[in-house]
Parts: C-alpha cells; sequence; structure tokens
C-alpha cells in the first residue's frame, strides 16, 4: 500500500446519492459521518408551508416534552 496516497473517504453508495430529496442537503452530507457528529436542522420540502400553524404551535412551547404532549392533544 502506497502510505503518501491518502485513503478515500468514506462515500455513500452510488444508488443512496439521487440528485433529487427532500430536504436542504443532499445525501452525500446527510448519510455521512460528519452530518453525524455535527447535525444542523433540516428544511423539508413542503412542511413549512403546508404545516405552519403547527410549526408555529411548539416554537412557542419551550421544551420537546411539551412538544410531545401537543401530539398527544
Amino acid at each position: 500500500m502506497d502510505t503518501d496516497t491518502p485513503a478515500a473517504a468514506p462515500s455513500l453508495p452510488a444508488y443512496a446519492r439521487l440528485p433529487v430529496n427532500r430536504c436542504d442537503l443532499p445525501a452525500v452530507i446527510l448519510g455521512s459521518l460528519s452530518f453525524q457528529r455535527y447535525p444542523v436542522a433540516l428544511r423539508l420540502d413542503g412542511v413549512a408551508e403546508l404545516h405552519g400553524a403547527l410549526l408555529r404551535t411548539f416554537a412557542e412551547l419551550a421544551t420537546p416534552g411539551e412538544r410531545a404532549l401537543r401530539f398527544r392533544v
């Protein structure tokens, strides 16, 4: 093995890297170890537009537990 050549970075298989997805980050980023270590909020296509009232309600609640309880009501 040539020690002067850097190893290829792990990547998603080609079938998992479709050019179109339903969020604002490409699949190769979503499936990466970097994203697992340093996640960021995702914007899913159409969710804010279709469910704006629900998202505004959740924004007013202080904790994840309060938001979970809202689903039960």
